[in-house]
């Protein structure tokens, strides 16, 4: 069901790729996995605190009618989370992933 890669290698690779299966993945620089970390983290406390605890607030300020403020900053919370998760996520494990070429 499944071809077997074993002994398959790692010809036509560079030394700083590796190649499982059909996806490559290229180590990102230090700098790049600690952007993306705190840039994470920002994500993570601007969607929890900000909106979380801030949502009466905000729709009261921008005058929205109260279900498509909460639809919508509830939207965005959801958003920054997740969003935020994932650049933290993508910045721990330290590779891009590439389409093999």
């Amino acid at each position: 069901m499944f071809a077997s890669t074993e002994g398959a290698g790692m010809a036509g690779t560079t030394g700083t790729a590796t190649e499982t299966g059909a996806a490559r993945t290229v180590p990102m620089s230090a700098v790049v996995r600690g952007l993306l970390i705190a840039g994470g983290l920002l994500a993570i406390v601007l969607g929890a605190v900000v909106l979380f605890y801030a949502h009466d607030r905000l729709v009261d300020v921008t005058g929205v009618p109260k279900i498509v403020g909460w639809a919508g900053y509830r939207g965005a919370e959801v958003a920054c989370l997740y969003g935020g998760t994932w650049c933290c996520v993508k910045g721990w494990n330290g590779r891009w992933d590439r389409a093999a070429g």
